[in-house]
Protein backbone atom coordinates (compact mmCIF):
# COMPACT_ATOMS: atom_id res chain seq x y z
CA UNK A 1 0.00 0.00 0.00
CA UNK A 2 2.74 2.66 0.53
CA UNK A 3 4.06 2.18 -2.91
CA UNK A 4 0.94 3.09 -4.24
CA UNK A 5 0.19 5.52 -2.50
CA UNK A 6 3.73 6.92 -2.74
CA UNK A 7 3.24 6.83 -6.88
CA UNK A 8 0.13 8.22 -6.96
CA UNK A 9 1.60 11.41 -4.61
CA UNK A 10 4.74 11.66 -7.78
CA UNK A 11 2.03 11.42 -10.32
CA UNK A 12 -0.32 13.83 -8.62
CA UNK A 13 2.76 16.19 -8.23
CA UNK A 14 3.79 15.79 -11.75
CA UNK A 15 0.10 17.09 -12.94
CA UNK A 16 -0.12 19.77 -10.39
CA UNK A 17 3.63 21.07 -11.73
CA UNK A 18 2.81 21.00 -15.02
CA UNK A 19 -0.04 22.62 -14.52
CA UNK A 20 1.29 25.40 -12.77
CA UNK A 21 4.50 25.47 -15.52
CA UNK A 22 1.41 25.64 -17.74
CA UNK A 23 0.09 28.55 -16.25
CA UNK A 24 2.87 30.30 -15.01
CA UNK A 25 4.01 30.12 -18.19
CA UNK A 26 0.70 31.65 -19.48
CA UNK A 27 1.28 34.56 -17.08
CA UNK A 28 4.86 35.05 -17.80
CA UNK A 29 3.98 35.57 -21.45
CA UNK A 30 0.93 37.79 -20.84
CA UNK A 31 3.26 39.86 -18.30
CA UNK A 32 5.76 40.02 -21.21
CA UNK A 33 3.54 41.32 -23.97
CA UNK A 34 2.31 44.10 -21.60
CA UNK A 35 5.58 45.35 -20.61
CA UNK A 36 6.18 45.21 -24.42
CA UNK A 37 2.93 46.48 -26.06
CA UNK A 38 3.45 49.40 -22.89
CA UNK A 39 7.41 49.67 -24.05
CA UNK A 40 6.11 50.23 -27.49
CA UNK A 41 3.78 53.03 -26.96
CA UNK A 42 6.46 55.14 -25.13
CA UNK A 43 9.08 54.33 -27.86
CA UNK A 44 6.73 55.51 -30.80
CA UNK A 45 5.58 58.18 -28.38
CA UNK A 46 8.22 60.08 -26.95
CA UNK A 47 11.73 59.75 -26.21
CA UNK A 48 13.99 56.97 -24.39
CA UNK A 49 14.74 59.06 -21.67
CA UNK A 50 10.80 58.57 -20.56
CA UNK A 51 11.24 54.50 -20.71
CA UNK A 52 14.38 55.06 -18.88
CA UNK A 53 12.31 56.92 -16.30
CA UNK A 54 8.90 54.91 -16.16
CA UNK A 55 11.64 51.12 -15.73
CA UNK A 56 13.31 53.20 -12.96
CA UNK A 57 10.04 53.96 -10.74
CA UNK A 58 9.04 50.02 -11.52
CA UNK A 59 12.28 48.92 -10.10
CA UNK A 60 12.40 51.49 -7.47
CA UNK A 61 8.84 50.39 -6.21
CA UNK A 62 9.65 46.67 -6.57
CA UNK A 63 12.76 47.22 -4.79
CA UNK A 64 11.23 48.97 -1.82
CA UNK A 65 8.54 45.61 -1.73
CA UNK A 66 11.98 43.53 -1.06
CA UNK A 67 13.29 45.64 1.29
CA UNK A 68 9.83 45.64 3.52
CA UNK A 69 9.89 42.18 3.33
CA UNK A 70 12.71 42.15 5.88
CA UNK A 71 10.50 43.71 8.05
CA UNK A 72 7.70 40.97 7.95
CA UNK A 73 10.93 38.23 8.21
CA UNK A 74 11.53 39.61 11.35
CA UNK A 75 8.50 39.17 12.21
CA UNK A 76 7.96 37.24 15.79
CA UNK A 77 8.20 33.34 14.02
CA UNK A 78 11.58 31.21 13.79
CA UNK A 79 13.06 29.47 11.36
CA UNK A 80 13.94 25.64 11.50
CA UNK A 81 16.96 26.24 13.80
CA UNK A 82 14.84 28.21 15.68
CA UNK A 83 16.56 31.93 15.35
CA UNK A 84 14.99 35.15 13.52
CA UNK A 85 15.72 36.35 10.22
CA UNK A 86 19.17 38.39 11.21
CA UNK A 87 20.53 41.64 9.48
CA UNK A 88 23.48 43.53 10.34
CA UNK A 89 22.31 46.94 11.66
CA UNK A 90 18.79 46.51 12.21
CA UNK A 91 16.61 48.12 10.68
CA UNK A 92 18.92 51.18 9.85
CA UNK A 93 20.23 50.39 6.28
CA UNK A 94 16.56 48.94 5.43
CA UNK A 95 14.98 52.09 6.94
CA UNK A 96 17.52 54.16 5.02
CA UNK A 97 17.18 52.25 1.79
CA UNK A 98 13.25 52.67 1.63
CA UNK A 99 13.79 56.50 2.53
CA UNK A 100 16.18 56.65 -0.66
CA UNK A 101 13.82 54.64 -2.60
CA UNK A 102 10.60 57.09 -1.59
CA UNK A 103 12.69 60.33 -2.77
CA UNK A 104 13.97 58.76 -5.36
CA UNK A 105 10.33 58.13 -6.98
CA UNK A 106 8.92 61.19 -5.71
CA UNK A 107 11.66 63.44 -7.32
CA UNK A 108 10.42 61.25 -10.31
CA UNK A 109 6.80 62.18 -9.44
CA UNK A 110 7.25 65.38 -9.62
CA UNK A 111 9.95 65.89 -12.14
CA UNK A 112 8.32 63.48 -14.73
CA UNK A 113 4.83 62.89 -13.61
CA UNK A 114 3.48 60.72 -17.42
CA UNK A 115 6.43 58.55 -16.90
CA UNK A 116 5.64 58.28 -13.31
CA UNK A 117 1.96 57.30 -13.21
CA UNK A 118 2.23 54.65 -16.59
CA UNK A 119 4.70 53.05 -14.32
CA UNK A 120 2.66 53.30 -11.33
CA UNK A 121 -0.58 52.29 -13.37
CA UNK A 122 1.00 49.64 -14.27
CA UNK A 123 2.26 47.79 -11.50
CA UNK A 124 -1.53 48.48 -9.95
CA UNK A 125 -2.58 46.75 -13.39
CA UNK A 126 0.00 43.67 -12.51
CA UNK A 127 -1.57 44.18 -8.45
CA UNK A 128 -5.29 43.36 -9.76
CA UNK A 129 -5.02 40.90 -12.21
CA UNK A 130 -2.61 38.89 -9.79
CA UNK A 131 -5.52 39.17 -6.96
CA UNK A 132 -8.40 38.46 -9.51
CA UNK A 133 -6.40 35.31 -10.94
CA UNK A 134 -6.23 33.98 -6.99
CA UNK A 135 -10.18 35.06 -6.80
CA UNK A 136 -10.69 33.20 -10.15
CA UNK A 137 -8.84 30.08 -9.30
CA UNK A 138 -10.32 30.13 -5.98
CA UNK A 139 -13.52 30.03 -7.12
CA UNK A 140 -12.83 27.46 -9.62
CA UNK A 141 -11.45 25.03 -7.27
CA UNK A 142 -13.90 25.61 -4.45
Amino acid sequence: MDNTKKQDRKKYNKETLSLLDTKLAELFLRALWLQCTISAVLIFTGAFEQILIYCGVLLNITSMFVVAGVFILRAPTTNEKGHNYRSPLFPLFQLFSLLVSLWMIAFAFIAHPFETMAGMSNLAIDIITFYWRNIVSIQIKG
